[in-house]
């Protein structure tokens, strides 16, 4: 066991504070400084997908919220205590509802934002206020308790998790690269098409649906929560264990189409097979040789755009199968678009590899969690790990 004293996190801290409160609409804007709310926080990272920007003026105004990179920031509404550290690349943010942390001397800010995410989320949970919206005060916060190891530890600590981290935020970059070069490649060979090809030839519409009773609890459930904004590759997920109603059954290489609020732009290839919710359309590619201008063409900014137009209802719209296939894409011929699919697919082959390897990642990192933070294992140990998974 260890011997760390038991500290309280407003005595150790510089600066517990929060980000601001209040009304933010009327003041977003498409550049300037950017501004992270709690979708921007995830654990262990900043996701900078739908950031929002506000005016480096109104910027100047928010002193208290205004955020420097190694602030510890904390979701305070929605997912409570999920724990990131302010990037670099993020010199000057700003920020909403969320409790910032700034460490000082005492404390690794990488260190302290696993530990909140770990055992810390104890104490988060059982501090929650609010009788329709819980969240996290500030006020908790500065009284959270814990053993705090020394500094060199904790730096020790913070390398060895943040190994894995760097790994997966490396393989997400280059799947995000991978992303960007496949839209690329499309509209270069589509740009001079005169021709056009509806989608109802490029796809059939897989209409197998399953019980929760007849499902594996382990087996893979894909829901629109786990698909990301335009990207094309699945990169989270969860089990079958969760389901409790009818689901859609999907198979490796179907193209799955998010049909609520298509404007969020939920569009990926299946990297396995297993259900999704039934506000999913899954599609399978008609011609295999096809399927990586099919992907492609289906996740592309204008087949959503006319998805999101033939939408139907106000609050919840929903595409429709009907209205999906009936859009008409450019259509640069069968000999571009098969060699243009072999090279889509040798890609998507290799960003499969890296997010199967992500997920491994990750699943060693959240075993290795719990015992660095409370000292059962020690960092020498754990390098063992690291070395083991190639990290």
């Amino acid at each position: 066991m260890n011997d760390w004293p038991i500290v309280t996190l407003g005595d150790v801290a510089d600066e517990v504070t929060v980000g601001h409160v209040g009304p933010m609409a009327m003041h977003y804007q498409e550049s300037g400084v950017p501004f992270l709310r709690s979708q921007n926080v995830v654990q262990h990272a900043v996701d900078l997908n739908d950031i929002k920007f506000i005016s480096p003026e109104f910027h100047a105004t928010l002193t208290k919220s205004r955020l420097r990179p190694g602030d510890v920031i904390t979701v305070r509404t929605g997912k409570p205590g999920t724990t990131s550290v302010v990037p670099e690349f993020l010199s000057d943010a700003n920020c909403s509802d969320l409790v910032i942390t700034r460490p000082g001397t005492s404390l690794n800010a990488r260190w302290l934002s696993y530990y909140m995410n770990s055992a810390g989320s104890h104490f988060i949970n059982s501090q929650l206020v609010g009788a329709v919206q819980q969240h996290f005060n500030v006020g908790s916060a500065k009284s959270m308790t814990f053993p705090l190891p020394s500094l060199l530890e904790q730096e020790a600590i913070g390398e060895v998790l943040g190994a894995f981290d760097d790994k997966i935020a490396a393989n997400t970059k280059i799947a995000a690269t991978a992303d960007g070069w496949v839209r690329a490649c499309l509209a270069g060979i589509t740009a001079s098409a005169e021709e056009t090809v509806p989608v109802s030839e490029l796809v059939v519409n897989r209409k197998e649906l399953a019980e929760p009773s007849t499902l594996d609890p382990a087996s893979n459930y894909l829901g629109l929560e786990h698909l990301p904004r335009r990207s094309m590759w699945a990169s989270s997920s969860g089990t079958a264990e969760s389901v409790t109603s009818t689901k859609a059954k999907f198979q490796h290489g179907d193209i799955l189409f998010g049909k609520l609020r298509p404007y969020f732009h939920k569009v990926v290839v299946a990297p396995y097979d297993g259900v999704c919710s039934t506000d999913i359309l899954v599609l399978n590619p008609s011609n295999r040789e096809l399927a990586g201008y099919t992907l492609a063409s289906l996740a592309s900014d204008f087949v959503v755009e006319r998805a999101t137009a033939a939408s139907e209802g106000t609050r919840m719209p929903r595409t429709s199968w009907k209205d999906l296939a009936s859009i008409e894409v450019r259509w640069p011929g069968l000999t571009e678009a098969k060699e243009f699919s072999a090279r889509v697919a040798a890609v998507r082959s290799s960003v499969e590899s890296l997010l199967t390897e992500n997920r491994t990642l990750a699943s060693v990192r959240d075993a290795l969690l719990p015992q660095l933070m409370s000292g059962r294992l020690r960092v020498k140990n754990a390098e063992a790990v690291l070395e083991k998974a190639g990290v």
